[in-house]
């Protein structure tokens, strides 16, 4: 009976305990200001030549209460070139401006363009403002990676969430090899024999790619494939362990989205046979 008894009670006491943490809305404190998406956004596009419409950033505002939604607020953003250079700096990377010349902001209501700056206006019941570019493919050099970034210098009556006082969006345009590989290695090979594991191969220009993390999958020294789209055949570049030799017979399958690769390195003392087949889009 006392076992039952407590079976009855202990649900009683639980939902007494979340009702205790229950906390009344009010319109007490101030709206909080979020980068919708996370403050840093990685795009990757296949290759088009028309205009394309793109989302760079969502601007949202986190609200207490019905009151601070329905308040009509004005928030300033000016472009931050020096974030993109820090963000070059601290991953390595070559991002560049995104240059006006193969670019136009989209017209969105409430949102004005002047100059470096973009002036977000809320209106009564408007909790976010997404600002996107029209970019022109036929102008993008698959070889160049951009970037824009923004900082809120002029949050309004709303309040900066923490961290989320800057963002930046990163473009960059995959070839058709660039994505996700099942990479292996030969029992020949001279380093990491049987190697079994996931590689990704990053555009660099539009018939060249780069082995990430690095050599076979595992080493930092960078590895370049470009492609032949003729041929199909495919050349092996570094710039250590050199010096380097493809052998003739490396080419790209392409109805088994596969790599066959054999090549050397330091002039022929270390061998390399590699197969690398697609898995999926990164």
């Amino acid at each position: 009976m006392k076992k039952y008894l407590s079976l009855l009670i202990l649900p009683f006491l639980f939902t007494s305990c979340i009702e205790d943490d229950l906390v009344e809305l009010t319109d007490q404190g101030s709206p909080f200001l979020v980068a919708g998406g996370g403050t840093e956004k990685e795009l990757f596009f296949n290759a088009f030549t028309n205009v394309k419409k793109i989302p760079m950033f969502d601007i949202h505002r986190n609200v207490p209460s019905n009151a601070a939604l329905n308040t009509p607020t004005t928030v300033k953003l000016t472009a931050a070139r020096d974030i993109l250079e820090a963000f070059n700096e601290e991953h390595d990377e070559t991002y560049e401006w995104l240059p006006s010349e193969i670019f136009t902001f989209v017209n969105e209501p409430g949102i004005t363009f002047q100059g470096d700056d973009v002036i977000l206006n809320y209106s009564a019941g408007d909790f976010a403002k997404e600002i996107a570019i029209n970019l022109d493919g036929s102008k993008w050099d698959l070889a160049h990676k951009y970037a824009l970034a923004y900082r809120i210098t002029d949050p309004g009556n709303n309040k900066i969430a923490t961290g989320n006082d800057y963002f930046i969006t990163l473009i960059s345009a995959k070839n058709q090899w660039d994505g996700v590989y099942h990479y292996t290695t030969s029992a020949n090979n001279t380093l990491l024999p049987n190697q079994d594991t996931e590689v990704e191969l990053h555009t660099v220009s539009p018939t060249k790619v780069k082995l990430y993390p690095g050599l076979l999958g595992y080493y930092s020294n960078e590895v370049w494939y470009t492609i032949n789209p003729e041929t199909m055949g495919v050349t092996v570049e570094m710039v250590t362990l050199l010096p380097i030799a493809t052998d003739a017979s490396s080419h790209y399958d392409p109805e088994t989205k596969t790599f066959n690769l054999k090549w050397t390195s330091n002039n022929g003392a270390r061998i390399f046979e590699e197969t690398m087949t697609f898995i999926k889009d990164r």
